[in-house]
């Protein structure tokens, strides 16, 4: 019995993933597997971005642009329109802003740590002001 292929559009709730799925549907028709061997991007990352409903990483969106010559700025951002040329890249910030990139993501981690510790600490210490006697 063959497989129901997925609505990707209909459960998918992240912009940029969605404007990955209409570049697909206007350039590739809907395949997918053209969309990945002209982009190179690996077949099991791309499903895992969907399923996670989270963007790809910043490698991922150079290689979109680099094989569509799309604007960065309408794939990431939804700035402008999805053909439109592109500014040059000037040499080396593509590899600062990648290490911005995986900087930023470190510290977003980060951040849920410590936001998980937080609530950790304000139940613990509703626990045990509930228990503390109260003063007349």
């Amino acid at each position: 019995m063959a497989r129901k292929a997925k609505n990707w559009k209909e459960i998918i709730k992240n912009p940029i993933l969605l404007r990955i799925i209409q570049l697909i549907d206007e350039c590739e028709g809907g395949s997918v597997p053209k969309f990945l061997s002209k982009t190179g991007i690996d077949k099991g990352m791309y499903y895992i971005c969907l399923e996670r409903d989270t963007p790809p990483k910043i490698d991922t969106f150079v290689k979109i642009k680099n094989a569509y010559n799309v604007s960065l700025d309408w794939l990431i951002c939804g700035d402008g329109k999805v053909g439109e040329s592109v500014k040059p890249v000037k040499k080396g910030s593509l590899e600062q802003t990648s290490d911005l990139a995986m900087k930023n993501a470190k510290l977003e981690g980060r951040i849920e740590e410590l936001e998980k510790k937080v609530l950790e600490y304000r139940k613990l210490i509703d626990k045990l002001s509930s228990k503390t006697p109260k003063k007349k």
